[in-house]
């Protein structure tokens, strides 16, 4: 029928134009990483629009249940648990940004 199917994450991203900045690193935010999310959902498209710019991806979770192994074979630098409640995130996210970004 001429259909095509487009992930949902990736379509997200286009809607957003993610593709139109020069981010200095690519943070996704998801639910709890497993090598089923690594694959499926926002990490993909975090880690394509990285590669795509040359970028580090980083992974922000709740809970990671995948190895340095899996991060890398997924163009994943590094994966990060974030504290509970919305405070926690802000402080991880924040440590994040510290960490993988240049210094200006």
């Amino acid at each position: 029928m001429g259909a095509h199917l487009t992930p949902a994450s990736a379509r997200l991203a286009d809607l957003a134009h993610a593709g139109d900045v020069e981010p200095d690193v690519v943070v996704a935010v998801s639910g709890i990483l497993t090598p089923r999310t690594l694959d499926h959902g926002i990490v993909p498209a975090a880690s394509l629009l990285a590669a795509r710019r040359a970028v580090p991806c980083v992974v922000v979770a709740p809970e990671v249940h995948v190895g340095r192994r899996d991060l890398m074979a997924a163009g994943v630098v590094g994966a990060h648990e974030g504290e509970p409640g919305e405070g926690g995130w802000w402080i991880r996210l924040a440590r994040v940004a510290q960490t993988w970004t240049p210094a200006r």
